[in-house]
């Protein structure tokens, strides 16, 4: 036992140093340099078991002799000394306990402290998921938003420029168109004033430029070209939807023009008068509308038959 008090005086001596608590006249530094059985000064570090009974272990008249003068049954005796190292060693182990008390009830409080930073840190963690969601919320909206925008400004852009290849398009068939008249117009006038107003007419006149706006003038050109079949030919004479209408026959109206029609309206060069002639009756009028159009070599043959050569 006295080697086991020893070591635990030891290490509470160590303790003690460590923290700068050691005083020359602690008891626990005596016991410490204190050994049971040991008599001699030099074996206890200059303190001797009558420097112990001298401090009142052990002694019914010292004051500082056991709990409530214990130790006076021994009196100044080795086992009085002996019962105040033990008395010294109980009170020693009630401190320690105490100080073990008191730190579970540190890491009691430390524990309730940690539990409520921990939920706090939770409840923290929790807000800032929050806000985390709903900045995400806020990034996937803005997205979306500028994703919908940048499709749109796509279709857009591609819309333009469809409109742009199309308005290329109508550009080059106009273009196209006004070449053609213009050739037409000199060999072949009715059919050129049909295509000048989108007209298919018979044999399809118009073609695939039936889908755009009348050329500028157009319906001029088809007044002046119907005044000068009607001075040709005589009667009423009209050129629109249903092709050449009013038209007689080849016969009946190379007849009239030889007897001398032929030079009203402002068509008096032979040249147009039989251009302008041939070319209507090509043209001829929709069936059910008029007569229908025929060959130009059908158109002479008819008009040979009764006019004088040189005539027409």
């Amino acid at each position: 036992m006295a080697q086991t008090i020893d070591n635990l005086l030891a290490e509470i001596r160590r303790k003690r140093e460590l923290a700068g608590d050691i005083r020359p006249t602690d008891l626990s530094d005596l016991l410490t340099r204190l050994t049971i059985g040991g008599t001699r000064q030099e074996d206890t570090g200059g303190f001797s078991l009558e420097d112990l009974l001298g401090l009142g272990f052990g002694d019914g008249g010292g004051g500082g002799g056991g709990r409530g003068g214990g130790g006076a049954a021994f009196g100044g005796t080795r086992a009085g000394a002996e019962l105040g190292q033990l008395q010294l060693l109980e009170q020693l182990g009630l401190e320690q306990g105490f100080e073990a008390g008191e730190s579970a009830l540190d890491r009691a409080l430390r524990l309730t402290l940690l539990g409520k930073e921990q939920g706090f840190e939770a409840g923290e963690s929790g807000l800032d998921r929050a806000l985390r969601q709903a900045l995400l919320a806020t990034e996937q909206k803005f997205t979306g938003e500028q994703s919908l925008l940048g499709r749109e400004f796509e279709a857009a852009e591609s819309e333009k420029g469809r409109e742009f290849t199309r308005a290329q398009e109508l550009a080059k068939r106009k273009d196209e168109r006004l070449r053609i008249f213009s050739e037409m117009r000199g060999t072949d006038p009715v059919r050129a004033v049909l295509f000048a107003m989108g007209i298919g007419g018979e044999g399809g006149v118009g073609g695939r430029f039936e889908d755009l706006p009348p050329i500028e003038g157009a319906r001029t050109l088809g007044t002046q070209t119907e005044a000068g079949l009607e001075a040709l030919l005589g009667g009423k004479i009209r050129i629109g939807q249903g092709g050449v209408t009013g038209l007689q026959s080849p016969v009946k109206a190379a007849a009239a023009f030889s007897a001398g029609q032929g030079v009203r309206g402002g068509v008096g060069a032979l040249k147009d008068a039989r251009t302008l002639l041939t070319s209507a009756f090509g043209v001829g009028a929709e069936k059910g509308k008029g007569r229908p159009g025929m060959s130009r070599d059908e158109i002479l043959r008819q008009i040979k038959s009764v006019t004088p050569a040189g005539v027409i």
